[in-house]
């Protein structure tokens, strides 16, 4: 499955990680580094089990934990409207 950034979503850099501001709800999230990478490769129109192989090639963990690490953030983004489903 693919997902988008949300139109209404402003993405800044900072130290560590990224900013998230949503424009519509007023509301910002800050990312760390691994949530940052997983934004990017989202906008890199990547699916979710290739974000995971990619993690899994970067970090030492293992596939199932990573692939448990990014479904939650994927679920957390989609609940604080920071992400939703491509069609």
């Amino acid at each position: 499955m693919k997902f988008k950034l949300n139109e209404s979503c402003i993405l800044s850099d900072f130290e560590d990680g990224l900013l998230v501001l949503n424009v519509e709800t007023g509301k910002y999230l800050e990312l760390n580094c691994i949530a940052a990478e997983i934004i990017q490769y989202l906008q890199e129109n990547l699916a979710i089990n290739e974000i995971v192989q990619k993690l899994h090639e970067s970090y030492e963990q293992s596939e199932s934990e990573i692939s448990n690490q990014v479904h939650l953030f994927i679920d957390s983004a989609q609940k604080q409207k920071i992400i939703s489903p491509k069609n």
